[in-house]
């Protein structure tokens, strides 16, 4: 979640970059030296997020969000909990390579 507003957040959606892609990212915004609002600037800022960028409404909501603590966020990334609608995993990732 990078920001709140009153119908909802504005987050990046890491899981539609390749898992390399994300450990990349991390790594390169190092994430573990820096404040949650410096790495919000960083994601917005950064070319490789512009794919993972995303408005989320509230009302549209299925389950909860679930916050992640930091130090837990090298195997969230890894986890699989893509579920694409459109496309298949592989489309989708090929789709965000070609963008960055």
């Amino acid at each position: 979640m990078l920001d709140t507003n009153v119908n909802g957040w504005y987050g990046a959606n890491l899981h539609y970059l390749p898992p390399t892609l994300r450990v990349a990212l991390l790594e390169e915004i190092e994430y573990k030296k820096t404040t949650l609002s410096r790495i919000a600037g960083a994601l917005e800022r950064n070319p490789i997020t512009k794919v993972c960028l995303k408005r989320y409404l509230t009302k549209q909501l299925i389950t909860r969000p679930v916050t992640i603590p930091k130090d837990e966020w090298e195997i969230a990334i890894q986890l699989p909990f893509e579920n694409f609608v459109k496309a298949s995993q592989k489309e989708v990732w090929r789709e965000s390579k070609r963008k960055v």
